[in-house]
């Protein structure tokens, strides 16, 4: 009964390849194949690659990475992909797999393992990374926002004791002329010495660009 419900929710397999890891396919899989990975289990013990053959493009190389990887070093294979399966976002379904390999004598190499239905895990996983990173470009973007407006509160504290006064016949630059300057001003922007602004500056273009 407890095998019963385990293969509703996985596809457990047995996997082979040859001493060259080539003519891969699979001696069994449980009738879990069709709910899991929408493939009956015939059809996948027949040709493997009716099960491989629908991994997204986009996953195929680093499936196939994997799985080598695994053959060479006879190390534990866990896989995360994106399998085709119409009714599901974007015809993708999200599945996971776990086996461990062995040798055989005659050189070949067979994994004992699950395929497990991943979708809703995965899904929300990118759902919650996605917040995680909006919230933190938000914190970033109030942290620019407090420093830029932190830094204009203090212009304009400083601004408070500056006078100045600007002749102007348009609003083209070239038209304003600074015709009286208190020193604040000159120690604001930084003029440097006992320099007044006035005397330092009498270009609009200048004007315009140290107000902006």
């Amino acid at each position: 009964e407890m095998l019963g419900r385990v293969q509703d929710q996985a596809m457990i397999f047995s996997f082979t390849v040859d001493e060259n890891n080539e003519n891969a396919r699979f001696p069994y899989a449980s009738p879990g194949a069709q709910a899991v990975c929408g493939v009956s289990a015939e059809e996948v013990m027949s040709d493997a690659m009716e099960l491989v053959g629908r991994i997204h493009d986009d996953d195929q190389r680093s499936y196939f990475s994997s799985v080598e990887e695994s053959w060479k070093q006879l190390s534990e294979w866990n896989f995360t992909w994106r399998s085709r399966f119409p009714g599901y976002p974007n015809n993708y379904k999200w599945l996971k797999a776990s086996s461990m390999p062995k040798r055989l004598p005659n050189g070949h190499t067979i994994w004992y393992g699950a395929v497990y239905d991943a979708d809703a895990e995965t899904r929300l996983g990118d759902s919650e990374k996605r917040q995680t990173e909006s919230a933190a470009s938000n914190r970033l973007l109030q942290s620019e926002n407090d420093s830029i407006s932190n830094k204009y509160a203090h212009a304009f504290d400083l601004l408070n004791d500056v006078v100045f006064a600007v002749r102007a016949t348009s609003w083209e630059a070239a038209d304003w002329r600074v015709y009286e300057s208190s020193k604040s001003f000159g120690e604001y922007f930084q003029l440097g010495g006992e320099k007044r602004f006035l005397d330092t500056v009498d270009d609009g273009a200048v004007l315009r660009e140290l107000l902006a």
